[in-house]
């Protein structure tokens, strides 16, 4: 029986590649404007962004070593480099987590004004992307 697999991401090299250029460029814009206005909500979400380039990175080199053939010292290929991959993107989620888990600590200990109209252009755009890239 032929297996079914349903995914959100692309599977081509070529559309791994689209995401990862159209959402790094995203990510770029987003942090831009959360240091600018000083948002860590928005500068966590470009950090989240940026886990989703790492990630599809990530998944790109994984793929071509895991189609890589089974040798000598490899008898089921390089099929884990894809669990190495998901382990790098987990950790670099963890640390980024305790990065704005800090900064969010020393903004309770010295809040400020935050212009909120800056704070409103990311969301619109991220659903504009993520509409083109899973539409």
């Amino acid at each position: 029986m032929a297996q079914m697999h349903h995914s959100h991401m692309p599977s081509s090299g070529r559309g791994m590649a689209i995401s990862a250029w159209l959402t790094g460029i995203y990510f770029v814009i987003e942090m831009g404007i959360g240091l600018w206005t000083g948002s860590i909500a928005v500068i966590s979400d470009a950090f989240h962004t940026f886990s989703a380039v790492g990630g599809v990175l990530v998944a790109i080199v994984a793929a071509r070593l895991a189609r890589r053939p089974a040798d000598e010292g490899r008898s089921f290929g390089w099929y884990r480099a894809e669990i190495i991959g998901a382990l790098v993107n987990g950790g670099f989620l963890l640390g980024m987590a305790i990065v704005v888990i800090v900064m969010a600590a020393m903004r309770l200990a010295d809040p400020i004004e935050l212009p909120t109209g800056p704070c409103c252009w990311p969301p619109p755009v991220g659903c504009s992307r993520s509409s083109y890239l899973w539409g």
